[in-house]
């Protein structure tokens, strides 16, 4: 829950900094060719202060998209232990996936080497069963050699 309510901190605060009317106006800021430097120095001092506001948003926003970034990260390993749990295959209890690895390891006949293989390759849950299953690891397959000569 922690996660949820920080993004929902992070989207508040993005609402706001976006619900902010840019600054200065730039329909409202008059070019002053023929005035007092001073008057020159205090409209570039405005747009400076408008410049430095700006750049303040943009880092907020910058750290808003990290946070966010750190939160989505942190989320993708959850969801995917959740799908995972939703796959039937993940209710099967160790038992009876030993004996459909030794049923399929079987049925290969001198192939069952590839067969044992490939279901210790599937997940590391596979991959765990197949290891601590010695039976299926029991048999070694020599090809025979070609009888052809060059």
């Amino acid at each position: 829950m922690g996660a949820a309510c920080e993004f929902q901190k992070i989207a508040d605060s993005l609402k706001y900094l976006l619900s902010q009317p840019l600054w200065p106006p730039l329909n409202d800021t008059p070019v002053i060719l023929h005035a007092s430097p001073s008057a020159k120095q205090a409209q570039i001092d405005a747009l400076q202060a408008g410049i430095a506001e700006v750049d303040a948003t943009v880092a907020a926003i910058s750290s808003m998209m990290e946070m966010l970034s750190e939160v989505r990260t942190s989320l993708e390993p959850r969801k995917i232990r959740l799908k995972t749990a939703l796959n039937p295959i993940s209710g099967i209890p160790n038992e009876i996936l030993v004996s459909i690895f030794r049923f399929a390891v079987a049925s290969e006949g001198d192939d069952g080497w590839y067969t044992t293989l490939g279901v210790s390759q599937v997940c590391s849950r596979w991959r765990a069963v197949a290891l601590s299953c010695s039976i299926l690891w029991s048999s070694l397959c020599v090809p025979r050699a070609s009888q052809t000569r060059h």
